[in-house]
This record gives C-alpha cells, structure tokens and sequence, in this order.
C-alpha cells in the first residue's frame, strides 16, 4: 500500500515545523510505503529549512515550491505529484495521533469506502464555548461524527483512493485561501458524492488544530464570513446551477438594513476583542453572496456536462502557462 500525505503551506514555518514533529510521531502500518508531499505555496519565511531539517524516519519527504499564493491549486500540484495510491490531506497546523494513518486509511485499502474522513478538534487552549456552538466552520472544527447521517470530510482530516479523480480530477482554483477563501474542500466532497463514491466518518481518528488565535478576534470572523458568502455563491452558480429566487433579495435587505441599526444600539457587543455577534455574521455572509452572485453571472458558464472537468481543465492551464493566472488569484490570502 502506496499512502502519500499532502500538505499544503504558506508562510507557517513553525507551525509546519510542530505539524512535521507531531507526524514524526506517527505509526506507518507494516508493508505500507508513506511519503510526505509539502507544497510551499509562495511562502516568504523560512519554510525550505524547516522542511530539510525535517526528521520522519518512516516516510519520505518531498518539497515542492509554486510561487502562486493559490491553496486548491497547490493541492492539486501535490496531488498530481504524489506517489500514493492512496492520497491523505491535512493542514499545516495540526497534530496526530499515532495510529493517525493506519485508521484513515484502513477502510479504502480493505475496499469499504472511497473516501475517509475524520473528526477535527480545537486546541485546548484555543477551545471557546461561542466558537463551538455558533462557528465551528470557520476554524473547521468537526467535534462529533458519532451522530453525523452523512459523512462530513474536511481537508484537515480526509483520505481518499487515488482513483476518485477518475471523476472528480482535482481542486476547483477559484475557491479556497487565495481565491475566493473557502469550500474546495466541501466543493471536492460534494463531488466525490455527486460521483456515486463511497464515503466514510472514521470515528477514532481525530487531529488536533492549533490555528492561529488572531481567528478568533472579531475582524477575522467577520472576514472568514465574507469568505464563506462569496465562495457559497460561487459553488451555487457554478457547481449547483441554482438560481436567485426573489425572496433573497429581501431577505438580504432585511439582514442588511437590520445589521446597521443593531451595530449602531448594540456598541457593547462589539467592545470585545474576540467573538462577533451571530447577526452580523449573518447579514455580512448574505449580503457577499448576493455580490458574489451577481459578479459571476457577468462570467461564462461552463456547460454542466463539463461542470466536474473544469477545476481539472483550468489547472493544468495554469501549470503550463503560469504568467495567465485568473483574477482570483489575487485576493488577498485569507486565515
């Protein structure tokens, strides 16, 4: 059994560096062979030595550089240059346990599923009880799987069979840090599902995520929640082919007009450094989508039947021509 693990990175270096030490840790099932792609995506720091000085004894480890700040592109980068043929995905910020790869990958090399996915859990210290019950996605925080009717993969803690991009041939670039900020992961689910492939909770195979705690501050929140509307409206007229019915344009006037009145009578749930109102959340992640919306009507659509093709199609442009990079690209980088 062939297991490559993605990681992709941009300017984390000691993050990475704990990450690295923390899968150093880790157990490699018997006849199995591991290897550990890391992709610096544009990284300034010094992310190179953090990687060379890097000791896994079990696996090997491959660097890769793309200057393109663009996280679904460097994924499919690492993708496409791995070994495995099994693909595991995680982030620069996390930790494992030590039967972290035995567990993911069990059931897709016994033939029980495509694709596997497992629990991520906030840092003890970064753990906040508003942040859990009102926005666990912005952190992708996956705290419960036990009663999850369908499967929930994050690319924090997914594997799948190389043979899935078969179908669904890679990473839309448009979405996630970089691009619009979010949901190449949810986007990449929801084809595999799409596809007819067999997905998988693996229970006991949590990872640990010590993102950065300028997350949790409200600026950021109110950030990530821009994030989320635009790439949702993204997904929904791309992806869903959905429409814009009448009703949400009210419903986004609503959300706005009530979101200026709250911030101007309610200044004391502002005062805090960290946390933001759930209403203002809300209307900000409305008021995005319906913008986001309408931006990408002016584009052209893809026909459906190419809808799943066409992350793969505008990659390899991008890896062959790198000088004709999409506008997206240059949104700034989100946390």
């Amino acid at each position: 059994m062939q297991v490559s693990i993605v990681i992709c990175t941009h300017n984390r270096a000691e993050d990475l560096r704990l990450t690295l030490d923390s899968l150093a840790q880790t157990e490699v099932p018997e006849q199995c062979d591991a290897e550990v792609v890391i992709v610096d995506n544009g990284s300034t720091d010094h992310t190179r030595q953090v990687v060379d000085n890097a000791q896994i004894p079990e696996m090997r480890v491959t660097y890769l550089y793309d200057e393109w700040p663009n996280k679904s592109n460097a994924l499919n980068r690492g993708i496409r240059e791995a070994n495995g043929s099994i693909l595991m995905l995680t982030d620069d910020d996390v930790r494992f346990p030590a039967q972290w790869v035995e567990k993911m990958c069990r059931p897709i090399a016994a033939n029980l599923a495509d694709a596997t996915g497992g629990g991520v859990r906030i840092a003890p210290h970064l753990r906040r009880r508003w942040l859990l019950e009102a926005f666990p996605c912005f952190c992708a925080a996956l705290e419960s799987t036990e009663n999850l009717q369908t499967p929930v993969l994050f690319g924090a803690n997914m594997a799948f069979s190389r043979k899935i991009l078969e179908k669904v041939p890679g990473f839309d670039v448009a979405l996630g840090p970089g691009a619009l900020g979010n949901c190449e992961d949810s986007l990449f689910v929801m084809q595999m599902r799409a596809a007819g492939y067999r997905l998988q909770m693996v229970h006991d195979a949590w990872v640990e995520h010590y993102f950065d705690a300028a997350r949790l501050q409200a600026k950021s929140i109110m950030r990530a929640a821009r994030n989320l509307g635009r790439s949702e409206a993204y997904v929904h007229l791309k992806w869903k082919r959905g429409s814009l019915f009448s009703w949400r344009w009210g419903r986004v006037l609503r959300k706005t007009a009530a979101y200026t009145v709250k911030r101007l009578l309610r200044p004391k749930e502002w005062a805090c450094e960290e946390s933001a109102p759930y209403w203002a959340v809300d209307a900000i992640t409305a008021y995005w989508f319906l913008r986001q919306y309408c931006t990408e009507r002016l584009k052209r659509r893809v026909p459906a039947d190419r809808a799943l093709a066409h992350a793969s199609d505008l990659a390899r442009k991008i890896a062959s021509n790198p000088s004709k990079i999409p506008a997206a690209a240059n949104a700034s980088r989100s946390l």
